[in-house]
């Protein structure tokens, strides 16, 4: 009885390690799993990011070379893909999109128009964004 006794102390011990070890490896499988799909999340937003910040410039740029009194609509998002927050801002001859991740990060791109609102820059949040042309000056306003 005693020896029966051992017996199953030690199959139980050697049943635990190697569960313990199974376990272990399977959550070293699932880690390179879960950081490509991070990065692959991450490419989806920078791509979503540079998506709508040349999108819009070229909305602005369109209403710029249309000439004096043309005027278009645009509709911002209310986030990114994937939820994030951003803020858009419009220079004279650029525009920069900041959007939350980590550390921040950001996206740039030129635009034709040379004057916007007679001012250093415009900051535009989410919804419809009026865009007009007068006098070579773009006036972007948000509704």
């Amino acid at each position: 009885m005693k020896v029966l006794r051992s017996l199953l102390g030690q199959v139980t011990m050697d049943f635990m390690v190697s569960f313990g070890l199974a376990v272990l490896l399977f959550l070293l499988l699932l880690n390179p799993i879960y950081s490509h799909e991070m990065q692959a999340r991450e490419i989806m937003q920078r791509m979503d990011a540079k998506a709508l910040l040349e999108d819009f410039a070229r909305s602005i740029d369109s209403v710029y070379l249309a000439g004096n009194n043309a005027s278009g609509f645009y509709v911002l998002p209310e986030t990114l893909a994937g939820g994030r927050n951003y803020t858009l801002r419009v220079y004279p001859k650029s525009v920069l999109l900041n959007y939350e991740y980590g550390d921040r990060r950001f996206y740039s791109t030129r635009i034709i128009a040379g004057d916007v609102n007679n001012t250093a820059y415009v900051e535009l949040s989410p919804g419809r964004v009026r865009i007009r042309s007068v006098e070579d000056v773009v006036y972007i306003e948000s509704e």
